[in-house]
């Protein structure tokens, strides 16, 4: 271990080695929360339904809202992570998560629902484009596979099956 004193921005090898051993699971834990976002809108139906007078109509845009959400934000951000930078658009994603959580509490009428369905799914798109490339870029060598394409996938399925229990 070298005795220089660290610059400001840089962070130590002890620091390092920690970040890299934990980031993988740190990030697939985001996937949870995707596979969350998406399914609870299904439980949460049988709340909504009565509260809000839903229509079957309103029901319907209620669920597919929240995917082309997910498409948006999966078209918008991807491009503009690699462009701006992961990190950027993760601490960007990490805002809008907190932001509609907090803005939930506060709906009154359906359409502020699809608004806000809308916006989650954007920042679940967001977070799926960025974390899949961040990820695979991340990775060891030899697991980028397991950890690419089972982790994050295998997290958005028990971010789902949470929900519904």
């Amino acid at each position: 271990m070298s005795s220089r004193s660290l610059t400001p921005g840089e962070i130590s090898e002890k620091d390092a080695r920690f970040i890299k051993k934990h980031s993988s699971t740190l990030i697939a834990f985001g996937e949870f929360i995707d596979g969350y976002d998406l399914a609870v809108i299904g439980v949460a139906m049988v709340f909504l339904s009565s509260s809000f007078a839903l229509t079957p109509g309103d029901k319907g845009l209620l669920v597919a809202i929240s995917f082309l959400g997910t498409a948006a934000g999966l078209i918008t951000f991807g491009d503009l992570s690699d462009r701006i930078g992961r990190k950027k658009v993760f601490a960007f994603n990490l805002w809008i998560f907190i932001i509609t959580a907090l803005l939930a509490s506060a709906i009154t009428h359906v359409w502020m629902l699809w608004v806000l369905r809308f916006l989650i799914g954007v920042a679940i798109g967001m977070d799926l484009s960025t974390s899949a490339a961040y990820l695979a870029e991340i990775a060891p060598k030899a697991r980028r596979g397991r950890i690419t394409g089972s982790l994050l996938n295998m997290m958005m399925v028990l971010g789902a099956m949470f929900a519904i229990i």
